[in-house]
């Protein structure tokens, strides 16, 4: 019984980077990015620290805002992840099955694809979390920014 709670603590703090559809994400990301003329974005482990706590709220109380379930903004989210920026923006989606998908719907949807291709960003911080008693099933974060002085 230890060795299987050792083994699921383990697997629990694992970073996000260990999860190949955040890698796949970013990836896909930076072909966008590169389609039109744009910078590859790095992925950064303070956006990662925003975009997973919010992926997560939103799978657990089943909602899609970019507004947190204890009234936070991406803002606030991304300060007390400790990110110094000059620029931040986030896109999220719920449903999406893959990568692929969840890309596709923030290059479909005009907002969130000025998001994804805006020449400000320069890191991306992905967040993905499961519920499959929620409405969506999957939720999808991707944090945006640039800090000072790049």
């Amino acid at each position: 019984m230890i060795r299987l709670a050792a083994a699921l603590l383990l697997l629990i703090s694992l970073p996000a980077a260990a999860e190949p559809t955040h890698d796949e994400l970013i990836a896909l990301i930076n072909q966008a990015r590169a389609d039109y003329g744009l910078g590859a974005v790095r992925g950064n482990a303070n956006l990662g620290v925003a975009a997973r706590g919010h992926a997560a709220d939103m799978a657990t109380n089943d909602f899609l805002s970019h507004t947190g379930s204890d009234g936070r903004k991406l803002v606030e989210r991304v300060a007390a992840s400790g990110y110094a920026y000059a620029y931040v923006s986030e896109a999220v989606a719920g449903g999406a099955r893959s990568p692929r998908e969840a890309l596709h719907m923030w290059l479909t949807s005009a907002n969130h694809r000025d998001l994804v291709l805006s020449p400000e960003a320069r890191e991306v911080g992905i967040g993905i979390a499961h519920s499959p008693h929620s409405t969506y099933k999957t939720y999808w974060a991707a944090v945006f920014g640039r800090r000072f002085g790049e």
